[in-house]
């Protein structure tokens, strides 16, 4: 093989995010958050972020080719998200928040998402599905009463858990 022809590892989207932290560590990223704030941080800085959300996702559970359905706006927090589900290798669900209460039941259910994340401006659509319960809120959450609760609490996208994201392990997106 020809040096310089072809690429020395896989074509992966973690590995996107590794390059812009080692090659871009501070361009900058930055996003109006639901609580009306600017977030403004660098590559570099995202990627430990990244990293500890793909720790809290498997420590969820969450293996590869799970889906996991996000319902946030384009923020830091959905771009986090974004990078920890692919990168762990589970499957990125993105929701349109304008669907109706039975289409997006049904289409949780159907996907079979293991846990849902969501933007607090959300939550009052999570609170109308407490009396249809996804499975992905039963499986997680003990309902979605809880993971409204958990999410009023918390200031961060949180796995419908509730259970605080990890720094005792890290994650090697390339294995």
């Amino acid at each position: 093989m020809l040096a310089g022809v072809m690429m020395n590892r896989p074509l992966l989207i973690s590995s996107l995010i590794d390059y812009a932290a080692e090659i871009h560590p501070d361009q900058a990223i930055v996003s109006q958050t639901v609580e009306g704030g600017i977030h403004r941080y660098g590559y570099a800085a995202s990627r430990p972020r990244i990293i500890k959300l793909a720790n809290a996702l498997r420590a969820m559970g969450i293996k590869p080719g799970d889906r996991v359905a996000t319902l946030a706006w384009n923020g830091f927090r959905h771009f986090e998200l974004y990078y920890a589900i692919s990168g762990i290798g589970a499957v990125c669900h993105t929701i349109n928040p304008r669907l109706s209460v039975e289409q997006f039941n049904y289409i949780v259910n159907h996907a079979d998402d293991q846990a849902i994340f969501f933007d607090t401006t959300f939550a009052p659509l999570i609170e109308k599905l407490a009396g249809r319960q996804p499975r992905a809120l039963d499986r997680h959450a003990h309902g979605a009463e809880r993971a409204v609760a958990v999410l009023r609490r918390r200031r961060d996208v949180v796995g419908v858990s509730g259970q605080p994201v990890s720094n005792h392990f890290s994650v090697d997106f390339r294995a």
